[in-house]
Parts: C-alpha cells; structure tokens; sequence
C-alpha cells in the first residue's frame, strides 16, 4: 500500500483531500506545518495556527489516520519572510504563497516526508498533475496553478492533487458526505499557511516608517509621457513609505483632503490610484483615472524564469515565441486575473522578455506565469517594464 501524508492546514480543502485518498486505498497521514506563530513576531496578532492544528487533528482522528505536527518556522522566516521584507524594502511586491510552495510545501515537506517513509505528499490545491505536468484546476474560482508555477517534473510527479478536477461546491458536498468536523470552516484568505494578518501594519512594523510625498498627476493627455505628467503634478498629501504601496491601489490615507480640494478645486474628493512610485525619492504619484493609460504595460522583463515540470518541445525560448507569435499562450500576473495573450517571448542575457496584451498595474517583483490552454508553461519575476 503507498503510503501518502497530507499536507493538513485546518481547512476544509486539505481535510476533503485525505478522505479521498483513504478513500482510495492509499495510506494515509497527515501533517500539520506549523510555519508561524506570535513567538516568532509578537506584532504578528492574528495567527489561528493553534485553532487550525486543532481542526487538523480531529479530521485525522475522524478518518482514523495517524496526525503529527512538524515545526517549521525557521525555514519560513529564513525561506518566506526575509525574502518577503527585503523585497518590500526594495520598493518591489513580492508574493510569500508561491515562494512558500516553492521552499516549504514542495522542499521541506516533502523532504520530511520522504524522510518518514511516504513517497508522495499531497495537497488541497486545485490544480491537475499529468505525466509531470501542471494543468488548471477545472473550477475557474478557484484554480491555484499560478502559485505552483515553479513546481518542477520531480516535485509534481511527488504530488498528488485530487481537488484538481472539483469544485469547491462539490468539495463542500464531500465534506459533510464524510462527515468532518470542518465542512462548514470558512476558507482562509490569508498568506499561506498563516492566516489573516494586516499586511501594511506588519511590514510597517517590521522595515520602518519612512515619510514621503504624494503628488497628484494631472490626467492624461494623448502623447504624455509619465515624466511629462510628474513635471505637472502637484503635492495632495504625505505617506508612510512608498514601499508600502503597489500600483492600482487605492490611496485613502495618504491623500490631504484639504489640499486634494483645494488643488482641485472639488467640493468632493474623489478616488485616486497610485500609478507611479518612485523608490529612491521615496515619492508616490497617483491618478484620479482608475484606467489611467500609464497603468498599463506590454513589455516584461522576466528574471529567474523556470520552466514548469516536464518541458518537453518547450525547452527552447524560440519555441515559445513562434507560439506566442500564432496566439496559442496565455499570462497572468495576479491569481485570478483573467488571462491575456502572450504576444512574443525572446532572451535577453538571463532575463526572458515576454511582449503581452496590456496588463493593468504590474509591480517589479510580482510573478508572470505563461500557460498554453490550461497547461502551466512556466513564470519569472517581474523585474522591469514598459
């Protein structure tokens, strides 16, 4: 019998997962990460880790499988954190869950497990596996292949992913089917396997307060460059550090209403976008045009980029730009965003610069990932664009 252990989070996604595999025959155990806790950061004031544990083992002990508890939580900050900080410190928006899967779940994990007798793992993610590939999970809502982009053919043929061809209703449905006690938990919409935390005053708290400028942009004319609209833009409040802001959001806090209207000359203060950081001035510039044309951009440099799993013909950059070229790939730059054509993909020393339709509000540090149909092709970090 192959004996499988269940990467158990508490919730009721990774619950559903080891019924079905006991379901199926296999052995089955499961193991709660304990990544992160309020020793580790006291500031860090919401962290249900000790709750979740808890649901873990009572789905274990209703299924009758045995249930352990690994620790951890200096691999996450050494692996997650510290990358996560120094990155926001960099004026760059990195994303801790795929590099959580990349150092933890799909590392660390499974090298414990193996360790301890398994030869695969398993996971709630809502992806599909096939002959060491990665494939969109069917339901659209929840899809995760963009966070397991950097899986590669060993780490995936390890894994198994039996959420891949559900639903999340139809997960629910299993659940009280199986009767376990987290069939009605709440999904969590925190960072990987933390829980919720208040992202801004985490980092805040952790890289510093650095006061800045913000500076409303007059809006745009056709044929401005984002230089010519700076050279206009006029001071509407003071923020906390420009690291602490990525493109798109909304600013609230930082905006002088006083000095919003009287620049303006508006009774009503309207919402503004930051469209433009600029981290060594430690400024920020926003927008009064949530479309605003120069938040989006069609030209990414892409560093560290890997291929995902088995790469078969796709072994060659030029492969990839003759099928960008006949309009067979897609991107994303977000989990959940709608994808977008892939419009050319050539090398640039180490880098891979990949020409897209617009995308809307793209950070230097976010990831890119490139799929064909619902095949996850592969992804970099975004370190430049235009």
């Amino acid at each position: 019998m192959e004996k499988v252990i269940v990467a158990m989070s508490g919730g009721v996604d990774s619950s559903v997962t080891a019924a079905l595999l006991k379901e199926q025959g296999f052995e089955v155990e499961g193991m709660f990460m304990k990544n992160w806790s309020p020793e580790t950061i006291q500031s860090l004031t919401d962290c249900p880790w000790e709750q979740d544990q808890t649901d873990a083992a009572a789905v274990c002990e209703h299924l009758g499988i045995p249930f352990r508890s690994i620790n951890f939580e200096r691999e996450y900050k050494e692996k997650v954190v510290d990358y996560f900080l120094r990155e926001y410190a960099a004026g760059r928006t990195p994303n801790p869950d795929i590099m959580c899967n990349k150092e933890i779940k799909f590392a660390a994990f499974l090298y414990a497990a193996e360790e301890m007798g398994a030869s695969r793992i398993a996971t709630g993610h809502y992806v599909k596996a096939v002959d060491g590939q990665l494939f969109r999970g069917i339901d659209p809502r929840k899809d995760q292949s963009y966070f397991l982009h950097t899986l590669n053919k060993n780490q995936i043929d390890r894994s198994i992913f039996p959420l891949g061809e559900l639903t999340k209703p139809e997960v629910r449905e299993l659940a009280e089917k199986f009767g376990l006690p987290t069939a009605k938990k709440k999904d969590s919409q925190g960072i990987c396997f933390i829980g919720h935390i208040d992202l801004k005053q985490f980092l805040m708290e952790q890289i510093g307060v650095k006061q800045g400028s913000v500076y409303l942009l007059p809006d745009y004319t056709e044929g401005q460059t984002i230089d010519d609209r700076i050279a206009s833009s006029l001071l509407v409040g003071k923020h906390q550090g420009s690291m602490f802001y990525t493109h798109g959001e909304r600013a609230r806090s930082c905006i002088d209403n006083r000095l919003y209207r009287i620049i303006t000359g508006n009774v009503d203060v309207e919402p503004c976008y930051v469209v433009a950081i600029r981290a060594k001035e430690n400024t920020i510039y926003v927008t009064r045009q949530h479309n605003d044309p120069h938040l989006y951009t069609s030209t990414h440099t892409l560093e560290g980029f890997m291929f995902t799993g088995s790469t078969g013909e796709l072994d060659e950059v030029s492969t990839l730009d003759a099928m960008a070229k006949n309009y067979e790939l897609t991107c994303q730059i977000r989990y959940q965003q709608k994808p977008l054509k892939v419009l050319g993909v050539e090398k640039s020393g180490e880098d891979l610069i990949v020409t897209t339709e617009p995308l809307w509000a793209v950070m230097e540090g976010q990831s890119l990932v490139i799929y064909k149909d619902e095949r996850v092709i592969g992804g970099g970090v975004v370190c430049a664009t235009n």
